[in-house]
């Protein structure tokens, strides 16, 4: 009994030990595999011009999607960017090389439903300020960026116009002078190769004052200067001291008049003049 027991244990052994060790070296999901996933169903592919070395940004409803570089040539490209089905709406944010000024352009296209290829787009100029505000009747500088030798327009926002042309690095500049006090919103899109930029979204905001309002403006600046020195020093300390001194002595004032001439009367008293010695002589 004892042999055939031996015997049964060392098979049942041997025919279990290949299924433990097959299942020791091939654990599930072990064994090698190519597992791929992705958001999104379509691909969407942008080219087309802007200034040369801009930053160029792609956005949607659903956040930042890519972003790339213009090349010299102020040619950019972005391709197979992961869209869904139904995508109809994005947006592009151009800062050109200088960071001098920055524009915002959107587009609509028909629902997508199967790949989507644009080209030729090109982007509205850069536009900035060197100064935001200014006052009535000083002029405004008014610069930016878009595709060597563009015809730039800029809108002021009062029905104004002014046509520019870029320079043979994309570079305008122009200078508007006699404005009105107000706040006015300028744009600037471009004609290139006969080819419109597409309408910008965004304005350069500025503003002009008036004579009295600049004096209120610098007033009102000198103060918070001063203010934001006070609190950030000591001479807070001493300013509190001093203030408190003319109170405690304008009450004095106020409430025990009396007491001043007799205070002064006393002090002249016993502060005698150099001479006096020589009258009590006498």
């Amino acid at each position: 009994r004892k042999i055939l027991f031996v015997l049964l244990f060392f098979i049942i052994f041997f025919w279990l030990k290949p299924q433990a060790y097959s299942q020791f070296r091939y654990p599930v999901g072990a064994l090698n595999s190519t597992v791929s996933a992705s958001v999104g169903e379509l691909y969407l592919s942008i080219s087309g011009f802007a200034s040369p070395y801009a930053s160029i940004v792609l956005t949607s409803d659903q956040g930042l999607l890519r972003t790339t570089v213009a090349d010299e040539y102020g040619n950019f490209y972005i391709s197979q960017v992961l869209i869904k089905k139904g995508f109809s709406h994005f947006c592009l944010t151009t800062i050109d090389f200088k960071r001098i000024g920055e524009s915002l352009a959107c587009m609509d296209i028909t629902p997508a439903t199967d790949n989507v290829v644009l080209k030729d787009i090109f982007l509205p100029p850069t536009i900035g300020l060197v100064k935001k505000q200014i006052v009535e009747g000083e002029e405004a500088v008014v610069m930016g960026y878009t595709m060597p030798y563009a015809t730039v327009t800029i809108s002021i926002g009062n029905g104004q116009t002014i046509t520019v042309t870029a320079d043979a690095t994309g570079f305008y500049i122009y200078r508007i002078k006699n404005l009105k006090a107000g706040k006015y919103s300028l744009f600037a899109d471009a004609t290139y190769n006969k080819i419109k930029s597409l309408p910008p979204q965004k304005p350069a905001l500025l503003e002009a004052i008036s004579r009295p309002q600049q004096i209120l403006e610098t007033g009102k600046n000198i103060a918070q200067n001063l203010w934001e020195l006070i609190i950030t020093s000591g001479i807070a300390f001493i300013l509190l001291i001093l203030i408190l001194l003319f109170l405690i002595t304008f009450l004095l004032i106020k409430l025990r008049p009396q007491w001043f001439p007799a205070f002064f009367d006393k002090l002249k008293r016993n502060n005698k003049m150099h001479h006096d010695w020589l009258l009590e002589i006498e």
